[in-house]
């Protein structure tokens, strides 16, 4: 799994796996996903991810579960969406996505190698 943030375009990738991508889905404004020909989340791409994110993003795995969980906003998720197989949306009260949440992670994404590109650490203002 590779996660990449390219500052000219303040956009944020998420590469989960290598497989080849049959379509793109927009799930919300300036989000979304490339999908393969079964259904499986293959990457996001997160546009105008500073605003998008909060200064720190975090990733938790639960193994009892095989459920990782990409945390991107502080604000509290009023609303989820499932948008492929296993993968599912929370939502603020804007409709703004805050978390990402993917089931049977082990099988979509490896796991073992989390590979971080083009990030610096961000100071509050």
């Amino acid at each position: 799994m590779t996660i990449q943030y390219f500052g000219d375009t303040d956009t944020a990738l998420i590469d989960f796996s290598n497989r080849h991508v049959a379509e793109t889905i927009e799930v919300s404004e300036n989000v979304y996903l490339d999908i393969d020909d079964q259904g499986n989340v293959v990457s996001m791409t997160i546009e105008h991810a500073q605003d998008s994110m909060k200064p720190t993003m975090k990733l938790n795995y639960y193994s009892d579960t095989d459920t990782l969980y990409i945390d991107l906003a502080e604000r509290p998720g009023v609303d989820a969406e499932e948008v492929s197989p296993d993968v599912v949306l929370d939502r603020d009260a804007d409709g703004r996505i805050v978390g990402i949440e993917i089931e049977r992670a082990s099988e979509k994404a490896d796991l073992t190698n989390v590979t971080f590109a083009g990030m610096t650490e961000r100071r509050a203002r």
